[in-house]
């Protein structure tokens, strides 16, 4: 009898702990606390995006270009700066590496043969490079006859007058890319011309700078020209806007006044060219020079900004046609507030005042949202057009 009762126990209590270890196991499931899994997961979580972030930031697109771009690197796109090479090793080291500008004109350094040109040139881009800058163009009047910045070992180019006078548009087509070859060859990669304006008997502001006083003509003539210009890797910026066949006054000295706005010329030139040169004389009933009038502009910017980039260019900012109007950081608020893209500043300007308009304009970048959003749509058009450009 004892054993069938011991066997009996046994299975009993057997029983009963294999029940035990089912409730432990099944609470333990339900029941463990939070911090004995998380640990895990918590841990993926953090390395993720520690791996991302160590994957290099695409900057190819101009939207993520903009987007990474402080505003002082801003501002500096808009410039076309000069430097002066017998002040300037010094100087144009400050104002690379203060104003990161998106161009430079060549002025005073037109006495350099091509060799020191080319070396001078590869200087400024090795420097903007080492800057981590945007592409920056080196621009140049290179018109011909008595606007002609780089002669030394450079084809002689004739005046704009004349080239019109053969009236051939082929032979126009291929001195612009003979022109273009050859400042490509030195690093330049940009010329503010041709001139479009109309001749006008009347005036000597422009004398043998013009082509006709037909726009058919000038039109025809100045196509051509940019064609080649274009074929060699160069981009072309027609002027002046809005035209200065009418006006007696050239705007180097004093402020002229003009009737109405050539839109029969520009509006042909605009799809062609990279860019239209803007210069300070006013419309007639406008007080204000053309370079910082919402109303002289309006025309243009309206042409300008359609879905091929053009560039509205200042005519050199410290001629006597605007600073007799306003004050060198006050003009360049109200140029780009108007409507104009790149402000240029040429041989006569000094470079301390172009640092203390940089600097002015990227305190107005941060403290004046109009001004701001201003500035964001001219760097846009400015690195949309610079990444079709052959020369860097």
């Amino acid at each position: 009898m004892g054993f069938p009762a011991n066997k009996w126990l046994r299975g009993y209590w057997a029983f009963n702990a294999f029940l035990f270890g089912v409730s432990v196991f099944l609470f333990g499931i339900v029941m463990v606390p939070d911090w004995a899994v998380r640990p895990v997961v918590e841990v993926r979580r953090d390395l993720r995006p520690q791996a991302v972030a160590e994957l290099p930031v695409p900057v190819d697109g101009v939207e993520q270009q903009l987007a990474m771009m402080t505003p002082g690197e801003k501002v500096g796109q808009l410039m076309a700066v000069s430097f002066h090479p017998e002040s300037s090793v010094a100087s144009s080291g400050a104002m690379l590496a203060t104003i990161k500008p998106g161009f430079v004109g060549l002025f005073s350094e037109g006495d350099l043969d091509k060799e020191e040109l080319k070396r001078l040139v590869g200087g400024w881009q090795k420097d903007a490079k080492s800057l981590g800058m945007p592409k920056m163009v080196v621009m140049v009047d290179q018109e011909g006859g008595k606007v002609q910045r780089l002669k030394n070992g450079f084809v002689e180019i004739p005046s704009w007058e004349d080239v019109c006078s053969e009236d051939s548009v082929e032979e126009v087509e291929v001195l612009g890319r003979q022109v273009g070859e050859e400042l490509v060859s030195v690093g330049v990669g940009g010329v503010w011309g041709p001139v479009v304006d109309r001749a006008n008997p009347d005036s000597k502001v422009l004398a043998g700078r013009t082509c006709s006083a037909s726009a058919e003509k000038i039109v025809a003539m100045s196509e051509a020209y940019v064609k080649g210009l274009s074929e060699a890797g160069v981009m072309a910026v027609v002027k002046h806007y809005p035209g200065l066949g009418d006006t007696k006054v050239d705007p180097h000295m004093e402020l002229g006044s003009v009737e109405m706005i050539d839109t029969e010329v520009f509006g042909q030139l605009i799809g062609v060219a990279s860019g239209v040169m803007v210069t300070h004389v006013n419309l007639a009933g406008d007080k204000l020079p053309c370079t910082i009038s919402g109303r002289c502009l309006a025309w243009l910017r309206g042409e300008a900004n359609g879905d091929r980039p053009v560039l509205v260019w200042s005519d050199a900012m410290e001629m006597e046609g605007l600073t007799e109007a306003v004050g060198d950081a006050e003009g360049a608020y109200q140029a780009i507030m108007a409507g104009v893209d790149v402000l240029v500043y040429g041989a006569k300007a000094d470079p301390g005042m172009q640092l203390g308009v940089a600097r002015s304009l990227v305190e107005s970048y941060k403290s004046d949202a109009r001004f701001a959003r201003r500035v964001d749509e001219s760097v846009e058009k400015v690195l949309s057009l610079k990444q079709d450009l052959v020369v860097e």
